[in-house]
């Protein structure tokens, strides 16, 4: 049995009906890594999209690396411009969205000053853990 090399996703998004991605980034002083336009079709989804989004990603392999250092990676990102965020948090939905594949069990758990920092950006985190069964298990 091969066991699979954990893969992690870590983002930021703002998601908003009125606020374009340019609004975004001259409100919040950076450039998104990605964003989108009500009614564009972005790769890998079937459906216009219903509203705008903005995404600043941790920067960090897909491998190799802890959930711990990607979100280190994403909040030193944004540090600067945080109460920017948290200003833009109380209008739009903004959050740090986590997605993990894993076929392993997970122990998640953040040191107290990550979570006073995802305070002070005001924004939700969540987590999507996605079980990928092991490569040559007999999964019958």
């Amino acid at each position: 049995m091969t066991t699979r090399e954990l893969e992690i996703h870590v983002w930021l998004s703002v998601l908003s009906e009125r606020r374009t991605p340019q609004e975004v980034s001259a409100l919040v002083g950076i450039e998104p890594d990605s964003a989108w336009q009500v009614g564009d079709i972005r790769p890998n989804h079937r459906v216009p999209e219903k509203r705008h989004g903005w995404i600043v990603r941790s920067g960090l392999p897909k491998t190799g690396t802890t959930l711990e250092a990607h979100l280190e990676s994403l909040l030193g990102r944004v540090r600067g411009v945080a109460d920017r965020i948290k200003s833009l948090a109380d209008q739009e939905e903004t959050s740090i969205m986590c997605a993990l594949y894993t076929d392993q069990q997970l122990v998640i758990d953040w040191p107290a000053w990550m979570i006073h920092e995802f305070s002070r950006l005001g924004v939700g985190v969540g987590i999507d853990v996605y079980y990928l069964p092991q490569e040559g298990r007999d999964n019958s």
